[in-house]
Formats: C-alpha cells, sequence, structure tokens
C-alpha cells in the first residue's frame, strides 16, 4: 500500500485533463490502497455552503455493471441527491477517513431523514439480501476536502460489515493522503495546465540543489524560504525520482511532506525540457469567508474543525506545528466565546455559509 499511496501522489498534482479524467487517473491509483476486489466510486464536492451543496456525477472504476446501475439507482439518486443539503455536509464533515457502518451509526442519531432511508436499504447481517437492500453493506471512505469545502470523496465498497476501527497507522496515512489530494484538485483549479516557469505563477523558484532562483511577496522573506526549502527537501525525498522509483520509506516520506507550507504555498517538483529538476512553491491557501473577529489563519483552522479534522490533521494540512494549531484553537474559541470543540464546529460551518454569500 506504501508505494501505492506516494504514485497516487503523483497523479493527484497532474494538471493535465479535464477534473473527471483526473478524478477517474486517481481513483485507478488508489485502487491498490482502498479496494478488496468489489470496486471504488468517487465524486467531486463543493460544500463551502452547507444549504447550496454541488454533488458532481460520480465515477467509478472495478464495479460490476449491474451494480454500479444498481447503486446509481437506489443510493446516489435516491438518498445522496434528495437528502437535506446539511445532512450531506455532516456525513462529509463526520471524518477524513472512516468506514460506512460507524459513519450511518453516527448520522443516524443526528439526521432524522438518515435512519429511516438507511434501514430501506441496509443488507441484513445473515441470509441473502432482499431485492431493496444494498449489495456491499459497507465501504472505506477518503473524504479529500479542504478547509474551505472543496474536494473529492472516494468510496471502496466491502462485501460484508467491517468489524472494528481502522488501524490506527493506516487511519493516518489515508488522512495525510486525503489532505493532498484535496490540496491538489484547488491547485488543478487555479492553475490548470500553464507551466509555472513560463508563465510567472510560481511564487518561489528553486533549482535541484535547493537554490533560490525566484522569490516574490511573502516568499522573500527568510522565514518563508526557510520553510519552502524545507518542503522542497521532503517533497525530493518522497516524489519518485527521474526512473521513477518510489523511496524506500513511503510513509515516512509523506509524513514529512506537508499537504501546505506554512498554510500558503504548495510545494512541487517540476522537470524542465532538460530533466533538470526543480521546486515550485504555489500560491494554495484555502479561500476562507472572512470573519471580523478572527484572523484569517484562524478562519482557516476553524473551519477545518468544521470539516472534522484533528488538530494534528490540519497540523499537516496547513503545514503549522501543532502547537501553533492550538495556540489559534484558543484564541478563535476566546474572540468567538465559545467553551467547546462542539461549539467550534458549528462556527467552522458558519463560517462556510459566509464564504458562499460573498461569493
Amino acid at each position: 500500500m506504501r508505494r501505492a499511496v506516494i504514485e497516487a501522489l503523483d497523479h493527484a498534482y497532474r494538471f493535465d485533463g479535464d477534473d473527471a479524467s483526473w478524478l477517474t487517473r486517481l481513483t485507478e491509483a488508489l485502487v491498490p490502497v482502498l479496494d478488496t476486489g468489489h470496486g471504488v466510486h468517487a465524486f467531486l464536492v463543493d460544500v463551502r455552503d452547507p444549504n447550496a451543496f454541488r454533488l458532481h456525477t460520480p465515477i467509478s472504476v472495478g464495479l460490476d455493471r449491474r451494480w454500479e446501475s444498481r447503486w446509481y439507482e437506489d443510493w446516489w439518486q435516491a438518498f445522496m441527491l434528495t437528502m437535506p443539503p446539511q445532512a450531506i455536509s455532516e456525513m462529509l464533515g463526520h471524518s477524513a477517513c472512516n468506514y460506512s457502518h460507524e459513519l450511518w451509526a453516527a448520522m443516524a442519531k443526528i439526521v432524522s431523514e438518515f435512519g429511516p432511508h438507511l434501514e430501506q436499504h441496509r443488507a441484513p447481517p445473515d441470509g441473502a439480501p432482499a431485492p431493496q437492500t444494498m449489495q456491499y453493506p459497507d465501504s472505506l471512505n477518503l473524504v479529500a476536502v479542504d478547509a474551505s469545502g472543496l474536494g473529492c470523496a472516494l468510496a471502496a465498497n466491502r462485501h460484508e460489515v467491517v468489524q472494528g476501527t481502522l488501524p490506527k497507522a493506516s487511519a493516518r496515512t489515508l488522512s495525510m493522503l486525503a489532505m493532498h489530494i484535496a490540496a491538489a484538485y484547488r491547485l488543478r483549479l487555479r492553475h490548470r495546465e500553464r507551466d509555472p516557469l513560463a508563465s510567472g505563477e510560481a511564487e518561489v523558484i528553486l533549482d535541484e540543489r535547493r537554490r533560490v532562483l525566484h522569490a516574490e511577496g511573502p516568499a522573500k522573506s527568510e522565514s518563508s524560504l526557510a520553510a519552502i526549502r524545507e518542503s522542497a527537501v521532503a517533497v525530493a525525498r518522497a516524489r519518485p525520482d527521474p526512473d521513477g522509483r518510489a523511496p524506500q520509506d513511503p510513509e515516512r516520506a509523506i509524513a514529512a511532506w506537508n499537504a501546505l507550507t506554512s498554510g500558503r504555498w504548495s510545494v512541487l517538483d517540476h522537470f524542465d525540457r532538460d530533466g533538470r529538476r526543480y521546486f515550485i512553491a504555489r500560491a494554495n491557501a484555502p479561500e476562507v469567508a472572512e470573519c471580523a473577529e478572527l484572523s484569517e489563519r484562524e478562519v482557516q483552522v476553524v473551519r477545518a474543525i468544521g470539516l472534522g479534522h484533528s488538530n494534528k490533521l490540519i497540523a499537516y494540512e496547513l503545514g503549522l506545528h501543532p502547537s501553533t494549531v492550538s495556540s489559534h484553537i484558543a484564541s478563535a474559541s476566546r474572540k468567538l466565546g465559545v467553551t467547546t470543540r462542539l461549539e467550534l464546529v458549528r462556527h467552522g460551518r458558519l463560517f462556510g455559509e459566509r464564504g458562499a454569500e460573498r461569493g
């Protein structure tokens, strides 16, 4: 699985082709990571406004055609496209990585419409499923949604309910992968196929020895350049080399390579025509609503809490130290006058609504 995770990241940060092709290639790359032989669904989502969410037509890889048709009619059209926006927002904000049986159990307690619909399609614990039940009663879900509420979700079918939870190490790696996918999708929407070396879109360009060839804006500061250089080292160790060989310790490599650097830049490698490697830092911070009480970084952190992300995952997502995230949470809580994380979750989703109103 470890090598496949790095290869999936390599696919995620490619900007060629349209979004549907990108998602299909990414899902195919993730088959060795997620699939157990029953196929994977994937779809793009925009939940920046919980009251007017967008779910794009799903793609699938490795599914039986008959089951794919039934899933689309009985689950996607009958449930995903008809449930209240707030319910879908709650589902996508549950956690970055989960099994459906635990997600559904949590959802049935907080969304009244969820339980009755689920019971209509839940497969019985023994015996052949009734005609209206789901062929696969569980799935492993990866939710790659950023602090603005933009991203995608993937669901890998399971033929029976999985007992227990995902091992912590696997959940941690998959959650970090989800943050990269969200950052990569946001970046491709902004830059598409343009060459950063030719278009002038890169705020920092480093050569293969991490020497600065170009720097502009906030990236010119000594502290910013130091952080970007450190990220470039992590990228170099994590990404496949020119011959396509993956790193020997992919799990350690991905842990060192944050999705963002200092909450602002995605650091990628780039090969010019002569085969030389450059490292490009591109502005890629998630766009979040303005809040008079909070700083931009505090809003990013609170919005990520609203999406169900843990402190450690937020630190990885934004490229901040965990203690810095804790400080932002404490400061935001004080300014907003809240004392519990649940209250911060509600504020995080409210910021999404404000962002949609501004847009």
